[in-house]
């Protein structure tokens, strides 16, 4: 009796285990082929040259937030804040998306499709050094008092 309790508390622990981490795995490796699919398009910028144009108010920092993977971060030249054809979204105004992880906002879509698409986006995916960045400074606005001149929006993944 003792045994076959066991086993029916055992056996739906085991397969949770392997359930969370064959998700984890997915993820893993869905990003990795993110970046190496950016990295053969040379959609890679380093940090350092992102902050650089950030500091002098060139291009757009673009903060996807997922509740999946954390966040990414995105740069390109273009002026996002007086070039899209949509209205921009401040993180306030993510909502629902986010806990879902999609988003049928006007804004998110054509960012997606425009920027961060890996076939037909332009921006370029950057990571800042984890000395210089928390992740969650990245959603308090503390962006825009790091780098008062930048353009800097919110999307979702």
């Amino acid at each position: 009796m003792i045994i076959v309790v066991a086993w029916l508390i055992a056996v739906p622990g085991v397969l949770i285990i392997l359930w969370i981490v064959s998700a984890l795995i997915y993820l893993w490796a869905r990003e990795v082929l993110l970046i190496s699919s950016l990295k053969a398009r040379r959609r890679i910028m380093e940090w350092k040259s992102v902050r650089d144009r950030l500091e002098v108010g060139e291009g757009t920092l673009i903060i996807q937030t997922t509740n999946k993977l954390g966040l990414r971060l995105w740069w390109t030249p273009d002026d996002l804040t007086s070039a899209i054809p949509q209205p921009i979204l401040e993180f306030e105004d993510l909502g629902h998306g986010f806990i879902t992880g999609k988003s049928t906002n006007p804004f998110v879509q054509w960012c997606g499709a425009n920027y961060l698409s890996v076939k037909s986006g332009k921006a370029y995916l950057t990571q800042p050094e984890k000395q210089e960045l928390e992740p969650w400074s990245l959603l308090r606005g503390d962006m825009h008092d790091r780098f008062p001149q930048a353009k800097i929006v919110y999307t979702l993944i």
